[in-house]
């Protein structure tokens, strides 16, 4: 089954996720000031499948600005429920989907849609690579990858760019911490 797909045009306000009365002020604060042209239609997938090299499936949700790109990739890998907005607070995947950036906000394993055994921090360093490389090969996308969160979604960037001689098939880089 092909995950749905939902189109926001560049006059939405919020999501097809319902946010709360505090995350609807951020989304109307982060469109004020865009001129009608500047805006950017975005398309959201939900649950796109992410395979792991052991055969796990992760969920991600996919926020793609409208156009062929290439575009850079941000992803955000949490165990707190990628559709629950108040825990991707750190961005708005909205607006930066709107700014030129695909953003994939994914489950990590065990945990809310994903596939595997909830075990902390096992996974990680495995998961996170895949992450990458699967966010470096989506379509529209220029290969390269930045990640983002706090918490323990911070520490999956950490642990997932760690012993790692290449972060993306497209550009044979080394990992670099704190640049996209």
């Amino acid at each position: 089954m092909r995950p749905p797909l939902v189109e926001l045009g560049a006059d939405s306000k919020l999501p097809v996720i319902t946010p709360s009365r505090s995350q609807r002020g951020r989304l109307r604060e982060a469109s004020r000031g865009l001129r009608e042209s500047d805006r950017t239609r975005v398309s959201v997938e939900f649950d796109v499948p992410v395979p792991m090299r052991d055969g796990i499936i992760l969920r991600a949700n996919v926020y793609r600005p409208e156009g062929a790109g290439p575009f850079p990739v941000l992803l955000a890998r949490t165990p707190y429920d990628k559709a629950d907005l108040e825990e991707t607070n750190w961005l708005d995947p909205l607006k930066a989907a709107r700014e030129g950036f695909i953003v994939v906000l994914q489950d990590t394993r065990g945990r809310t849609a994903s596939e595997g055994e909830w075990d902390p921090l096992a996974f990680e360093r495995e998961d996170g690579y895949d992450s990458v490389e699967w966010a470096a090969s989506l379509a529209g996308s220029n290969g390269r990858v930045g990640m983002f969160g706090n918490s323990y979604s911070g520490s999956t960037q950490w642990i997932g760019g760690s012993g790692t001689t290449t972060i993306s098939r497209r550009n044979r880089t080394r990992p670099h911490v704190g640049r996209a």
